[in-house]
């Protein structure tokens, strides 16, 4: 058998890890495939490393297990199953590699600044875009539509508010092009006007002052003025809130399903009202899109298919596919990892309760790449790799 020294070993790893970033952004079957290969080459290579009895896999280890029940339970098409349990593989792979060193220092910082190239990269094609016809894309944000970003704006915008949180909290890369890179993030992101990444980014700055306060460093109040500036200044914020007014209005009107906000909101009554009927163990996950289609049959009888949108709340889906029982589960989970992350390492305990803000918003753990971008978070911020 052919033996790999640690070197090569972590070469191996990053060039998967660096595949993977690049199929965040790109590609769902690069994606799905250099995932797989990850995780199947560590463990392979270090299982005698593997390690579960400690609280933070534990945790990993239940939230897929809630997944693997909510898939099988009720099913009428194993395939079906199979793929949707496949598609969380990360979570159970990540419980086993996490007491398994899997990079270097360094090869961590080339990770995050191939994360940060796609970010800047995308965003100033955006950029580009934007300013070459201001007036037409005024326009749209004034109808709710937003810039090209290549990925889904939420979780584009998601991961520019973790890296700039990254870059807040660590040395991983020179002070002054860091400080540039956040001021840029910071404007980019009230030229791009997602709301949830705007909801993030004031919250981790609210999170940033409490901590400067506590050290008694008051001048860091005049950050608070961030929101206020970027409203002033910001024309695609400003459309984008007159619309979510205007949309929200629309909320009992029979054309409700043309508007975003509007249907969202729709899609969580839908959910509960599902929920409402399956409280103990759920519908099981492959069954919500059958279950949705037939609420949305029953209350819009003459309704647009392609206007149907399935619940955007993570804890709703796991409480409409699960039940009572599984959200408990998936509950207690989170919580593990939270406090775990609290007692030993405060950037991941920042970076894993925004990104869970935003699941309140967007069904990100549903979803390939946004299960993706939630592992991608535990690796970068392993402890024993980057130090706060």
């Amino acid at each position: 058998m052919l033996k790999i020294n640690e070197t090569i070993y972590q070469n191996i790893n990053i060039a998967l890890l660096s595949t993977f970033v690049v199929g965040l952004f790109f590609s769902n079957a690069v994606l799905s495939i250099s995932t797989l290969l990850f995780f199947a080459w560590v463990i392979t290579k270090k299982f005698n490393e593997i390690y579960l009895k400690e609280n933070l896999p534990l945790g990993f280890l239940l939230l897929f297990m809630v997944y693997l029940f909510g898939a099988f339970w009720k099913t009428n098409n194993i395939l079906d199953s199979l793929q949707t349990i496949i598609s969380k593989i990360s979570l159970l792979g990540f419980a086993f590699i996490y007491s398994i060193k899997i990079i270097s220092n360094q090869q961590k910082k080339i990770l995050f600044n191939l994360i940060l190239f796609f970010l800047i990269g995308i965003s100033f094609y955006t950029i580009i875009q934007y300013f070459s016809d201001k007036n037409y894309w005024n326009n749209l944000y004034s109808k709710g539509q937003v810039l090209p970003t290549f990925m889904h704006h939420v979780k584009f915008s998601l991961l520019i508010v973790l890296s700039i949180n990254i870059l807040t909290y660590t040395n991983i890369i020179n002070n002054k092009f860091k400080n540039i890179i956040i001021l840029y993030f910071i404007i980019y992101l009230h030229i791009l006007a997602v709301k949830s990444g705007l909801l993030i980014l004031y919250i981790s700055i609210i999170i940033y002052i409490i901590q400067k306060i506590y050290y008694k460093k008051y001048q860091y109040i005049i950050i608070l003025l961030f929101p206020v500036i970027g409203y002033l200044f910001s024309t695609n914020l400003q459309n984008k809130i007159n619309y979510l007014k205007y949309d929200i209005q629309q909320l009992h009107q029979e054309n409700v399903l043309d508007y975003s906000d509007a249907r969202r909101i729709v899609s969580f009554q839908i959910a509960w009202n599902i929920f409402k009927e399956n409280k103990l163990l759920g519908v099981g996950l492959t069954n919500i899109k059958k279950e949705t289609e037939n609420k949305y049959n029953a209350i819009y009888k003459y309704f647009d298919a392609s206007k149907m949108m399935y619940v955007h709340n993570s804890y709703l889906q796991i409480l409409v596919s699960t039940g009572v029982v599984g959200f408990i589960l998936f509950t207690f989970s989170i919580i593990i990892i939270l406090k775990e992350y609290w007692i030993n390492n405060k950037l991941l305990f920042i970076l894993n309760s925004l990104f869970l803000m935003v699941c309140f918003w967007d069904a990100l753990t549903e979803q390939l790449v946004g299960l993706s971008i939630f592992i991608l978070i535990q690796i970068l911020g392993k402890q024993e790799n980057l130090k706060q």
